[in-house]
């Protein structure tokens, strides 16, 4: 995998389970810009596109962290429970984090933000691009995990 540019800029968190439960975003880890795609909050992310479109283009950097095999590493349900275990679980050694690069419009496929999603298409996105790990944010939109997950790829046919 390509290594990061020194200007990426790591805008979202997620959590991902043990169990093998679909990953959770951790908002309250996050940069507004994640949040409001992730939360489908068309008009701030329009703001924030509007104001520098080459946002469009970005690839930011998210970070997927995750509890070690045996269980001890990041735990809880929900964000809340997690939200102290992050810092103890990495400074205990007993979590992993894989750093992956993705446009908005790869955020806002996987977890299917549909105005969002629609929006960047609308404002020049590129669908095509792809990640350096070889993603499009069609592939993205197949894994996805949010309330619009199922229709995102639908965008992309």
């Amino acid at each position: 995998m390509a290594r990061p540019s020194e200007d990426s800029e790591v805008i979202g968190h997620y959590l991902v389970p043990a169990n093998g439960r679909p990953a959770q975003p951790l908002l309250h880890e996050s940069s507004s810009l994640f949040v409001n795609v992730v939360s489908d909050k068309l008009s701030a992310v329009e703001s924030v596109v509007e104001a520098d479109t080459s946002k469009l283009q970005t690839f930011y950097l998210i970070l997927h962290w995750a509890s070690s095999p045996d269980g001890q590493g990041v735990t809880g349900s929900t964000q809340e429970a997690c939200a102290g275990s992050l810092d103890a679980a990495a400074a205990a050694g007993r979590a992993s984090v894989t750093v992956k690069q993705r446009t908005l419009l790869m955020v806002a496929a996987h977890s299917g933000s549909l105005r969002v999603l629609a929006y960047l298409l609308a404002r020049g996105a590129e669908p095509s691009r792809k990640s350096p790990d070889g993603m499009t944010a069609y592939d993205v939109s197949v894994g996805g995990d949010g309330p619009g997950s199922k229709t995102a790829p639908e965008f992309f046919l």
